[in-house]
């Protein structure tokens, strides 16, 4: 994961938890800060931009992250790391 210079241009979330904990958009990419934008590591690359960020309510440490491509990403380890959940644009068009 490479660290990122520039800061983002999209969706971006706080940690509810912790302030200096941020996640936030760089067109396809996904960065996180845990230190207050001290330094910020790439966490997600994705082939469209990233559209929305949330934080599951009831665990803090699952995450959810959404494409323009209709792709849903999950992390189960408080952004460190993702796993693509589904494509929406498939499901819809199969039904």
């Amino acid at each position: 994961m490479a660290i990122v210079f520039s800061r983002g241009i999209g969706a971006i979330k706080i940690s509810p938890n912790n302030k200096d904990k941020v996640l936030y958009a760089n067109g396809n990419q996904l960065v996180l800060t845990e230190d207050g934008f001290a330094t910020d590591v790439v966490v997600l690359d994705t082939e469209q931009s990233i559209n929305d960020i949330e934080y599951f309510k009831q665990d803090n440490e699952i995450i959810y992250v959404s494409t323009a491509g209709f792709m849903v990403y999950k992390s189960i380890d408080g952004g460190r790391s993702f796993e693509k959940m589904v494509n929406l644009r498939d499901v819809i068009e199969g039904s």
